[in-house]
């Protein structure tokens, strides 16, 4: 096959000690051997032919002497009309010879093409060769020794790596550490690829830009920021159908696999997905996540995740079913406050449920409040109009004001021996109560109006036997003095 030789400008300056410059010059004379982009190209006008590999007719690129008594040179400057660059390993001036040995300061900036090919003569690649390349996506190098490396080489090129001969893969990323993740085999094409390992939602790879930040499934836009300790937390997305949403459990950051651990605060806010499948190596979801979720009907925590964050599905009006796992600890407040289709059932485990957070859930109708939980914060339950039945967990020692209020269908209550406070109107406007149990022998602690039997005038107060004479002199309970009887 005919060898297709391209006619290149061979450029070099005799005032910019550029020809005939020894290899044994001082780090610091050599470190401005290589002038930067866009300086006055080097003056001489002989044709250059180039040896080794073909370069297309589109293409321009200068060079520079590096050394004329080795006979070596660099690029200087590489411009692309095609989407496919060639760097020949070496470039010929009046039948002389020159050995390609490196890239100059600059070389490659803003370039366009998509691949770059280096030869395996590269010895050198000088500071920001590739600066602002957004274009370039792969750069096969194929010197076997890490060629020496300026600062930021890859500067602004947010989407390229560096494929490099398999068998010295480990010696790059040891000498080149910080690029490591950017750098792998020629041949490994996997990076540029979406891998499904597993079930939609776990463990599903997929490729990354570190420019925008975002990745795809499906029809769904991902926005994530990598953490220090190299997780992924998701912060926002678009959907243009709004219907199903589903995470994957990682994404590819060039060519490490890093998992998704965290959703933001806020991150799925005011969206109009349908369900959401989130992944089982979610570790924390951030507050008011999927608060105001308009047409959000189910959500599985995964396990692991140990506290459901503030405001969780604040106002999810359609919210039907939430699993939560057998690993949680805390429900914060306001976590599913306003989600009137909600019923739910509270994991053995939980220790902690904070204020209003299941407030005007109007489709709750029975609670087991686990039995680590020893306080009923303010307004946990209030507005809960078809809670008929509550079981209190046999350690509990406070009610806060206004944690049951409402609860209209709330017909009966056995209240422990450890309680010690009810707060006020904890039970106000229970209209349906007609049984109250409480079994501390020391009279709690209650308001004024902290029960409101206005409507319910048959409600009984069942207290330990050896306690009726202290409750119906006790604050507060004297007033209902006629409903206190021996359980």
């Amino acid at each position: 096959m005919k060898t297709k030789h391209i006619i290149y400008t061979l450029c070099y300056s005799l005032t910019l000690g550029l020809f005939i410059t020894s290899c044994a010059s001082a780090s610091s004379e050599e470190s401005d051997m290589y002038p930067r982009k866009g300086s006055a190209p080097i003056t001489d006008k002989d044709v250059v032919q180039l040896d080794d590999k073909g370069l297309n007719a589109d293409q321009t690129m200068s060079f520079g002497i590096y050394d004329e008594t080795k006979k070596q040179a660099y690029v200087y400057d590489v411009a692309a009309k095609t989407s496919t660059i060639e760097v020949p390993s070496y470039v010929s001036k009046g039948g002389k010879r020159y050995l390609v040995i490196a890239l100059g300061k600059n070389s490659f900036e803003d370039c366009t093409a998509t691949i770059v090919n280096l030869p395996a003569t590269i010895e050198k690649i000088e500071d920001y060769a590739f600066k602002n390349a957004t274009k370039v996506v792969t750069i096969n190098l194929n010197a076997p020794t890490p060629p020496t490396r300026g600062s930021d080489i890859l500067s602004g090129a947010t989407n390229a790596v560096i494929l490099v001969p398999q068998a010295t893969l480990e010696t790059y990323k040891s000498n080149w550490n910080a690029l490591a993740n950017r750098l792998s085999y020629i041949g490994d094409n996997s990076w540029n690829n979406k891998v499904s390992k597993n079930a939609a939602g776990d463990g599903v790879s997929y490729v990354s830009s570190s420019s925008s930040s975002k990745y795809r499934y499906q029809d769904t836009e991902l926005t994530y920021t990598t953490l220090s300790n190299y997780e992924i937390a998701v912060y926002s997305s678009i959907n243009s159908a709004y219907k199903d949403l589903v995470i994957p459990g990682e994404i590819r950051y060039y060519f490490d696999e890093m998992p998704v651990n965290h959703i933001y605060d806020n991150a799925f806010k005011n969206s109009k997905y349908k369900t959401i499948t989130l992944p089982s190596s979610i570790k924390g979801i951030g507050n008011t996540a999927f608060q105001a979720c308009s047409n959000l009907e189910s959500i599985t925590i995964p396990e692991g995740v140990t506290a459901v964050s503030y405001g969780m599905c604040y106002e999810c009006p359609v919210l039907k079913t939430v699993n939560l796992p057998s690993t949680l600890t805390t429900i914060d407040e306001f976590a599913f406050q306003s989600c009137s289709k909600l019923d739910i059932t509270i994991p053995a485990s939980v220790t902690t449920i904070g204020k209003n957070a299941f407030a005007n859930c109007v489709a709750i109708r029975k609670v087991d409040v686990p039995e680590g939980v020893t306080v009923i914060h303010e307004q946990t339950f209030m507005n809960c109009t078809e809670l008929n039945t509550v079981t209190i967990p046999s350690a509990l020692t406070s009610i806060e004001q206004q944690a049951f209020a409402g609860c209209t269908s709330l017909f009966s209550i056995d209240l422990p021996a450890t309680l010690t406070t009810l707060g006020k109107q904890a039970f106000a406007n229970c209209k349906g109560l007609e049984t109250v149990i409480c079994r501390a022998v020391t009279p709690p602690s209650i308001g004024s109006d902290t029960f409101n039997f206005a409507n319910s005038s048959a409600c009984v107060i069942y207290v330990p036997a050896a306690s009726v004479d202290a409750y119906k002199q006790a604050p507060n309970w004297r007033n209902m003095a006629n409903r206190i009887q021996a359980i």
